[in-house]
């Protein structure tokens, strides 16, 4: 089900979370992984994204931004996506 498709996971702040072990299964049954990060969490972010069996690109996403969402829209759209699980209600400080 996994195999072969492409994930946009926004959350994956650390290897704790929820989106971390989405993107890393995905990855383990040869999807493809794109994260989306904001300013405050952005190194963490790319320190999860370390973690993965694969370094994903990481793309920005301000849920809170109207503006965000267009911009990741144009950076995505020639791209197919096959799901984009999302975990954007907590980031630790």
């Amino acid at each position: 089900m996994v195999t072969g498709t492409r994930r946009l996971v926004t959350g994956a702040v650390t290897t704790e979370s929820i989106a971390w072990a989405v993107a890393e299964r995905a990855q383990l049954h040869t999807g493809e992984v794109t994260l989306t990060t904001f300013d405050r969490v952005s190194d963490m972010t790319a320190a999860a994204a370390s973690a993965l069996p694969a370094r994903p690109e990481i793309l920005t996403l301000d849920a809170s931004r109207a503006s965000d969402f267009d911009g990741l829209h144009r950076q995505l759209r020639v791209r197919t996506l096959h799901g984009a699980p999302h975990a954007v209600a907590f980031a630790p400080r």
